[in-house]
This record gives C-alpha cells, sequence and structure tokens, in this order.
C-alpha cells in the first residue's frame, strides 16, 4: 500500500482458494506461483503425515533441502520485484464483485 506495487504474496490466498475451487484460470490469474506453491505444500503434509504414521521423520537438514528453499525463495522474490517493478499502478481486481456475482449465479440457478 506504501508504494501502491503489489507484494509478492499478495493475490495467493485468492490463488489457493480459486485452486481448492478447481478454478485454475482463476487461480493463475490471481498468482501464477499460487497453484504449484499450493500442490509443493500439500505434498509435504501428505508425506510428513503418512511418516508421521509409519514413525519416521523427513530429514530436512540436508543441503539438498537448503538448496531448495534458496531456489523457491529466489523465484518467489524475483516474481514479486518483477511485478512490483513493472507494474506501473497497482489495482486490485474486484474481488468482492467477483464473489458477489458467483453468489448471485448460483442463487439464481437454484431458483
Amino acid at each position: 500500500m506504501l508504494f501502491d506495487r503489489p507484494c509478492p504474496g499478495c493475490g495467493l490466498t485468492t490463488s489457493w482458494t480459486a485452486t481448492l475451487h478447481g478454478r485454475f484460470v482463476e487461480a493463475f490469474h490471481a498468482h501464477p506461483l499460487g497453484p504449484p506453491l499450493y500442490l509443493a505444500f500439500t505434498a509435504f503434509a501428505i508425506a510428513s503425515l503418512l511418516a508421521f504414521f509409519q514413525k519416521r521423520t523427513i530429514d530436512t537438514s540436508g543441503t539438498r533441502w537448503t538448496y531448495a528453499i534458496v531456489v523457491a525463495a529466489i523465484i518467489f522474490f524475483g516474481y514479486g520485484m518483477t511485478r512490483f517493478f513493472t507494474s506501473p499502478k497497482y489495482a486490485a481486481p474486484n474481488e468482492l464483485g467477483n464473489y458477489i456475482k458467483r453468489v448471485a449465479g448460483v442463487q439464481s440457478n437454484k431458483g
């Protein structure tokens, strides 16, 4: 808000919500890294849950994990900085208006 530009994570919540609802075009439009990040976090959560029930641990102390996290951070913040500097003026999509249209469309289809 201070610079009237989007932050690196701006749109991730909308993207993840759209991903959960199967609206992938909307998800990628809200934040292109949202669906891949959601899938990565979900896969890690499932792997952690399976490891818990199998009474094992997932070792995240190795250099591969460190490199993966560094690469992911560079991609995430690189995209965020690119969007920050290339957006002439940030205008958030009309999320509330779109939501009301979707809800009204669902309710009118029920009647």
